[in-house]
């Protein structure tokens, strides 16, 4: 579990956690329990380019939210829309959101106090074994991120000599794209 501080209100902390759900384990009744404070959203795993690449859209959350330009009623439906770099909640649900195939989860969720995060992870664990290394983007997630966002080779190599790894730049990279997207909002 990585928490995040945030500032004060709905968006005072941000919570990020790595998940290896059990066989059979439905999303659907946590995410109806946990829609407003605290609110979560579960994200395929496969998906994350690390906790920057979380925290990036977490702010441009808030910002939005704090501002009264948000997009979606529901505080983390607002960090997916981010983190996906979509304008539409159901698009980007579907490009982030967890499956029945989902073999790690990465939940986000967006409280006001300890004592809430500390209720969602309990309801958390009983949903699998936690696993933050699903938030880090390694070796082997790359391509998988690289695809989805549409990061060319190209691109990689502009930020390869400036970051020093592929991993750093294929992060960079998803960050702009989260970043750009509140631009053509």
């Amino acid at each position: 579990m990585r928490v995040a501080n945030l500032g004060k209100g709905q968006f005072a902390l941000l919570l990020m956690a790595g998940l290896r759900p059990k066989p059979g384990a439905d999303p659907r009744p946590l995410l109806a329990k946990y829609s407003q404070s605290p609110s979560l959203q579960l994200l395929d795993a496969r998906s994350v380019a690390g906790e920057v690449h979380l925290m990036a859209a977490a702010l441009l959350a808030k910002k939005s939210w704090e501002a009264g330009e948000n997009v979606s009623r529901i505080p983390a439906n607002e960090v997916l829309l981010y983190a996906s770099s979509k304008r539409q909640i159901r698009e980007a649900i579907e490009f982030m959101g967890v499956r029945e195939n989902s073999s790690g989860w990465v939940a986000v969720a967006v409280c006001e106090s300890e004592a809430q995060i500390a209720c969602l992870m309990q309801d958390l664990l009983a949903m699998g074994a936690q696993d933050d290394s699903l938030i880090d983007l390694d070796d082997s997630k790359c391509p998988e991120v690289e695809r989805k966002f549409g990061i060319s080779e190209e691109e990689i190599s502009y930020a390869l000599p400036l970051v020093g790894s592929r991993v750093r730049a294929v992060s960079s990279l998803v960050v702009e794209r989260v970043s750009i997207s509140d631009l053509y909002r």
